[in-house]
C-alpha cells in the first residue's frame, strides 16, 4: 500500500516556514533612500530648504495644531563598511538610556521656551507627537579607560525628526539631514566627556535644529 504524500508536504510546510522565521530582516531604515518617490508612510518630498529633507502628507495643514507631545529619543549605530571590518563602538546601554534622556529633555527645554507649539503631556486633536532620531551613530574610542567617556563629535550621522497625529499615529511629517559634527573643541582638543552638563550643553545645537524644523512646518502650504 503507498504511503500518503500529505505527511511530508506538512513537513515541508513547517519547515518554511521556520526558516522564514529565523531569517533575520534588515532593520528599517529611517530615511528612504530614494526622495524621488513617496514614502511607504503615504509621505511625500517638498522642497528642500536648508539643505535638509521635508516629507509631507498631502493635505495636511499644521496650522491646525498648536500643542505638541515629545517622545523618547531613538539612536542606531553605523553598520560595518564591509564584513572584514570590526564592529562600530557603541555605548553601554546605562550611557545611552541617558543620552537619550538627556536629548529628550534639551529639546522638551527648547520647544518650551522658543516654540510656537505648546509642550503637552496628553494628546488631542490638535495635538502632534513628535519624536528625534539620530542614526548612523558613530562613536570613537574614550581617551582613558573610562567607559563614561565618549566623543560628542560623532563624525557624520542622520537627524530625523518624525510627526504623527498624536491620537491616530498617522505619519504626518518626517525631516531629514546628513549632519557632519566637528571633533575640536575650541581648544583644539577632542572633546570627549563624562560629563553629562558638558553633554546637554553640546546638544543644545542639535535641539535648536529641530525645534525650527518643527516650525517651519507652519510656513508650509498644503499641498
Amino acid at each position: 500500500m503507498s504511503r500518503s504524500p500529505f505527511p511530508r508536504l506538512i513537513v515541508s510546510a513547517l519547515l518554511l516556514v521556520l526558516a522564514t522565521a529565523c531569517t533575520s530582516q534588515p532593520a528599517a531604515r529611517p530615511v528612504e533612500e530614494r526622495f524621488d518617490i513617496a514614502t511607504p508612510h503615504g509621505l511625500e518630498e517638498v522642497a528642500t530648504r536648508g539643505g535638509h529633507r521635508i516629507f509631507l502628507r498631502p493635505g495636511v495643514r499644521f496650522d491646525d495644531f498648536s500643542r505638541v507631545l515629545i517622545d523618547d529619543f531613538a539612536v542606531s549605530y553605523a553598520n560595518a563598511r564591509s564584513a572584514a571590518d570590526a564592529p562600530p563602538r557603541t555605548l553601554d546601554a546605562e550611557t545611552e538610556a541617558r543620552l537619550k534622556r538627556t536629548l529628550h529633555d534639551a529639546f522638551a527645554r527648547e520647544m518650551r521656551e522658543r516654540s510656537s507649539f505648546e509642550v503637552v503631556d496628553s494628546p488631542g486633536p490638535d495635538a502632534i507627537r513628535v519624536q528625534g532620531w539620530i542614526y548612523d551613530l558613530v562613536v570613537e574610542e574614550p581617551p582613558s579607560g573610562d567607559a563614561r567617556s565618549f566623543a560628542l563629535c560623532f563624525a557624520e550621522m542622520t537627524m530625523v525628526l518624525t510627526v504623527r497625529h498624536s491620537q491616530s499615529a498617522q505619519a504626518l511629517a518626517r525631516i531629514a539631514d546628513r549632519v557632519r559634527l566637528s571633533c575640536e573643541a575650541a581648544r583644539g582638543a577632542r572633546f570627549h566627556t563624562a560629563r553629562w552638563s558638558d553633554v546637554k550643553e553640546a546638544l543644545v545645537p542639535w535641539t535648536r535644529f529641530l525645534r525650527r524644523w518643527l516650525d517651519e512646518l507652519r510656513e508650509l502650504p498644503p499641498r
